[in-house]
């Protein structure tokens, strides 16, 4: 092997990485790295069958409509039963779209996703930025359907984060953090240290907290 031909080697190598890491910091704010097929099921019993995803920034269910990606509007939303997407299903819980993770005669688990954005500073000079200065940026990136895009520009810098709901009783209880989350299971507190303890759940991770609510509902 030539030194000319495992130079060009290396430096593709590295480029794929780098477009692999660009990809991956690109589809920060949607749930689905592409737009995939789905079923959005009215509460009057039709399917619609769309090209679809979730936006966590602007916190919309976005599809495809020719060459152009539209937002559910509010109206549309509220005749929404339940939206079909690869293996989850969303709902709509208090005016936002929640997906589905466990329902139960006694106990019902939704998890909203967000996604902060921070917007690239303008020069004010001497090598500074101005993050108060950038605020503009924010319409732009609306105005100009940026953040509909799966790719932002990479100044732009995205944290998706979770937030849990769970349903008791006909009461819905907005959970943050694990000592929010075992407060609504105060007859069963033991068990709840006990599990996260042994399974070392982390509340970011989904399939982590489901298995959680599945030990504490059967247990």
């Amino acid at each position: 092997m030539t030194p000319h031909y495992c130079l060009l080697l290396a430096l593709l190598v590295s480029f794929h990485f780098t477009l692999a890491q660009n990809r991956t910091k690109a589809i920060t704010h949607y749930i689905f790295p592409e737009f995939v097929e789905g079923v959005v099921l009215m509460k009057n019993g039709r399917k619609n069958e769309v090209s679809i995803n979730y936006n966590a920034i602007s916190e919309e269910m976005i599809f495809v409509k020719g060459s152009h990606k539209l937002a559910i509007g509010s109206t549309e939303s509220e005749l929404i039963d339940t939206i079909y997407m690869e293996d989850k299903k969303f709902t709509r819980l208090g005016g936002r779209f929640v997906e589905i993770l466990h329902q139960s005669n006694n106990c019902d688990l939704f998890v909203e996703y967000k996604c902060k954005l921070d917007y690239p500073g303008k020069d004010v000079g001497y090598g500074g930025t101005s993050q108060t200065a950038a605020v503009d940026n924010y319409s732009v990136s609306y105005s100009n359907g940026l953040v509909y895009e799966l790719e932002l520009p990479d100044d732009y810098d995205t944290k998706p984060y979770l937030i849990y709901y769970i349903k008791q009783e006909g009461e819905v209880h907005e959970v943050t953090n694990h000592r929010q989350f075992m407060k609504q299971f105060k007859e069963k507190q033991d068990l709840f240290k006990y599990y996260v303890k042994d399974n070392n759940v982390k509340f970011e991770n989904i399939e982590q907290v489901v298995g959680l609510i599945n030990y504490l509902t059967t247990s």
